[in-house]
């Protein structure tokens, strides 16, 4: 009858000799991942700079308050707000091996950013950009001098709509309620101060220096004129005119009724044809002619040109021999200093526009 015999304890050193190689071909295969660039998120400026880079090159896929996904363009694109990034590690070139297993040489991060949008809208969505971080690249920091040439090398990518969900899913950006948090309000118009008044008024309400908020109506003679007045200076006359038409130019009637007095074939050619204007909006006019009295106070400000009388007299005469640049580029400029006026509100030529 035999003796069963105990198997012999494996000797240790084997054990540690395997368990080191062990380790070894695990290192050996990850490696290139335990010394790839880091998963951290960009910083502000970079993700600025992908989204510019992205929305250059075409549209970027986005998800919806409603959960659906769509393109959106930098043209349809108001606002763009928070942003976030989170990064995946993935092997770009295997190193084959005859003698051992393959291994990853090369491992690059893919950083799959979000950008909290509103549209024009007002409608909020979240956008997915994709861009990358390797040993052959790594996202420039970036500072307000660098040209727009350099975000380019960010190497931006727009992932397609499946994939774009997925990641915006993995941020966070699919649950309940997450895509309305920066939804702007809705605009109110602001309350008009002058509501009661302006109701009140058979007109229009007009600013008048030195008189304020006044109902000007150009049906009512007592009611159509005003003049505006800063320390003691006051300007024109005005009339408030309603909106309305006149025909400008000498029609061909009146063209040959002068050169029946006048015979000259040129006469009237520079105000032919006549058309129709249309003039939509109430217009305030000087009430007289510029006086010599009311250009000198310019000039005793040293800010016009004197013009001659040629002996009629000055006064409360009509003021001669001002050009249109003396009165664009010296009297006008004066008169709305002097009264605070500037932009549409201030005093200017009459035209058709």
């Amino acid at each position: 009858m035999g003796v069963a015999q105990r198997p012999k304890a494996l000797d240790r050193s084997v054990l540690g000799a395997g368990a080191v190689i062990a380790v070894f071909l695990v290192l050996h295969h990850y490696w290139a991942y335990l010394t790839a660039p880091g998963t951290h998120d960009l910083t502000a400026a970079q993700r600025v700079a992908a989204i510019k880079s992205a929305l250059r090159h075409g549209d970027v896929a986005a998800l919806r308050e409603g959960g659906e996904m769509a393109l959106v363009s930098r043209e349809n694109i108001a606002h763009i707000g928070n942003s976030q990034c989170i990064g995946e590690p993935e092997c770009y070139r295997i190193q084959r091996s005859r003698r051992g297993p393959d291994r990853c040489a090369k491992v690059q991060i893919n950083l799959y950013c979000a950008f909290e949008i509103v549209d024009t809208k007002g409608d909020t969505a979240a956008a997915l950009v994709e861009t990358f971080r390797s040993d052959f690249h790594t996202p420039p920091e970036l500072s307000s001098d660098d040209p727009e040439w350099r975000y380019e090398t960010m190497m931006t990518e727009r992932p397609d709509a499946a994939t774009a969900k997925t990641k915006l899913c993995q941020i966070g950006y699919c649950l309940p309620g997450v895509l309305s948090r920066w939804k702007p309000p809705p605009r109110v118009p602001p309350a008009d101060p002058y509501k009661e008044a302006r109701g009140q008024c058979n007109g229009v309400l007009a600013n008048i220096v030195g008189k304020g908020i006044t109902c000007i109506s150009p049906s009512d003679p007592k009611a159509r004129e005003f003049r505006d007045c800063k320390d003691g200076f006051c300007g024109p006359a005005m009339v408030v005119l309603s909106e309305g038409r006149y025909m400008r130019g000498t029609s061909e009637a009146e063209i040959a009724s002068l050169r029946r007095d006048f015979p000259d074939d040129t006469l009237g050619q520079d105000e032919h044809p006549s058309r129709n204007v249309v003039i939509g909006y109430d217009l305030a006019v000087g009430k007289l002619e510029l006086t010599f009295d009311e250009w000198d106070a310019c000039l005793a400000d040293d800010r016009c040109t004197p013009p001659d009388d040629e002996g009629w007299g000055r006064g409360k005469r009509p003021v001669i021999n001002v050009s249109w640049d003396d009165i664009t580029r010296e009297y006008l400029p004066w008169l709305n200093e002097k009264l605070g006026l500037s932009g549409v509100n201030g005093y200017r030529l009459l035209t058709d526009g």
